[in-house]
């Protein structure tokens, strides 16, 4: 990885559908073939591992958003058995384990309280979760993207 890497980096992460032409210009190469290989290579080694869409899940209904704490009973391998099962819920969008007092956060996206109250339901019967602390977002002002780190 070198400084033109980044910068390619970058850009794709602001929009991965720019032409390798415009993507160069701003990464300072005049190469559209050198960013090509430039991005197949960090394609290969994994540094970029795809593309995705930036859907507004707002316009599709999903406007009740939450986090949620989930505190569980320890044990060997809970964390593996529990994040699993956590992840397989429909709405449940991101599963974080945690060190410390509370041991997963997750992110739900649903359609309305009614929908996250069945959520919680299924969080809530999984065997080893002893409890759970909700929080609902009112508002985004950030979301996860690359756009805020430096590379």
């Amino acid at each position: 990885m070198d400084v033109f890497d980044n910068r390619i980096l970058r850009s794709l992460a602001n929009n991965s559908k720019k032409p390798l032409k415009e993507i160069g210009k701003e990464a300072g190469l005049f190469s559209a073939s050198s960013v090509s290989k430039r991005i197949s290579s960090m394609e290969e080694d994994g540094t970029i591992r795809g593309y995705k869409v930036d859907v507004d899940y707002e316009k599709l209904g999903f406007d009740f958003l939450t986090i949620t704490f989930v505190k569980a009973n320890y044990r060997y391998n809970y964390n593996k058995e529990i994040g699993k099962s956590l992840s397989r819920i429909k709405g449940v969008v991101a599963v974080y384990f945690l060190l410390g007092e509370i041991d997963f956060v997750l992110l739900t996206m649903s359609r309305s309280k009614e929908e996250y109250s069945k959520i919680l339901e299924q969080i809530s019967s999984i065997e080893g979760v002893e409890r759970s602390d909700s929080r609902t977002i009112l508002e985004v002002y950030k979301d996860y993207t690359l756009g805020g780190l430096e590379f």
